[in-house]
């Protein structure tokens, strides 16, 4: 489960770097990567898609050794090449792998006893792996350029393929089709739950697309940067720890606001930041909002239906990914700051919504009298 959601979630830690790099180079343009990068998460939101579908024909070991041979095949070939075709090709690949893996990390985290804690627990594995990799990460990219980076997601592809391996034959990512027979009765639930991930995946993904605008209009060096992404990435780790010590003590709904809330302020700093403090203090409340925020939303939706929409709703933050880059690289491109944070916080204002409606009242009294029990 974290080795599928740690290499899942590897591509986005990378994309920054080799990013900066290919711009700066004049390989391709600002608007044209944000671009590549919408491609390659629409690749991924496509790939998990089909796998809600493989994931009752086929073991957990063999969709999770395909997914790492396609991110691993195709890391290789941009390593070999950064012409735009072949970048075109070698991410779209990359998805494919990206989207298998995240899936079967949900699926197989929505079948344990506590999913909210699991997701958690998945967090925090993917920010510790990050963390370690930032320390490695800006020495590649200065000696070996972004060839050294696709490298690198290649080798640490390499490395999380044994234990894939190891699964044992048997082992399912999935359950007869037939085995959730309340999915219909809770279809509407999951559907908001659906949109509400898909929604929010927006709102970060273009947080995290406009840090990196800001940075160079700042003035941040790499160097800065890479201290910055340090901290920030402690500051997720915290966020999963609360989320994961907070489930069940606290009402779930207060939570995922509470996360919101956050990711609001964060794109308030953003959009009207203009000195490095607030810059800084933004892009540490976006991972600690994020570790706070979504696993609970994906706990709720493992709640409705552990299987089937657990696995689709890998889907959802993929295409919300997707959608977010190139969206926010048209903003730019007009120069629309100030209205960046308008239609952030209607988009976080929306995702809230349908994670209300999800919830049902019935749901926040459970969560509430769970919270004066253990109280």
């Amino acid at each position: 489960m974290c080795t599928g959601g740690t290499l899942a979630q590897l591509p986005i830690l990378m994309t920054p770097f080799w990013l900066d790099l290919l711009v700066e180079q004049q390989r391709v343009s600002s608007v044209g990567a944000s671009w590549i990068i919408g491609w390659e998460f629409l690749c991924a939101a496509v790939s998990n898609l089909y796998m809600v579908r493989l994931i009752f024909r086929y073991s957990a070991r063999a969709l999770g050794v395909f997914g790492v041979l396609c991110l691993l095949l195709a890391s290789t070939l941009c390593a070999i090449s950064q012409e735009l075709p072949v970048l075109w090709i070698g991410r779209g690949a990359a998805g494919v792998g990206e989207g298998m893996l995240a899936g079967i990390a949900q699926v197989m985290a929505a079948k344990t006893a506590h999913p909210d804690r699991a997701y958690a627990v998945m967090n925090m594995s993917v920010g510790l792996s990050s963390l370690a990799l930032l320390q490695v990460i800006p020495g590649v990219a200065g000696h070996w350029g972004a060839a050294g980076i696709f490298n690198l997601t290649a080798l640490c592809a390499l490395v999380c393929l044994p234990p894939l391996v190891k699964l044992g034959r048997g082992s399912s990512a999935g359950t007869d089709r037939n085995a959730s027979p309340r999915a219909k009765a809770v279809l509407s639930r999951s559907v908001a739950v659906f949109l509400a991930i898909m929604i929010a995946s927006i709102a970060v993904q273009g947080l995290w697309t406009f840090a990196v605008s800001q940075a160079h209009r700042l003035d941040i060096s790499r160097a800065t940067m890479s201290h910055v992404m340090t901290v920030s990435l402690l500051c997720g780790l915290l966020g999963s720890a609360a989320s994961g010590f907070l489930s069940g003590r606290l009402p779930r709904l207060a939570l995922i606001g509470m996360g919101i809330a956050l990711l609001a302020v964060a794109a308030f700093w953003f959009g009207y930041a203009r000195s490095q403090l607030l810059y800084f203090t933004a892009i540490c409340l976006l991972p600690l909002a994020y570790g706070i925020c979504f696993p609970l939303l994906f706990g709720l939706l493992a709640k409705l239906d552990p299987h089937r929409a657990t696995a689709a709703g890998s889907v959802a933050s993929l295409i919300g990914t997707a959608i977010g880059s190139p969206a926010v690289g048209i903003a730019l491109a007009r120069g629309a700051y100030a209205a960046f944070f308008w239609g952030n916080c209607a988009t976080l204002l929306l995702a809230w919504g349908l994670a209300a409606y999800a919830a049902g009242r019935r749901e926040s009294q459970a969560d509430g009298s769970a919270s004066r029990i253990l109280a």
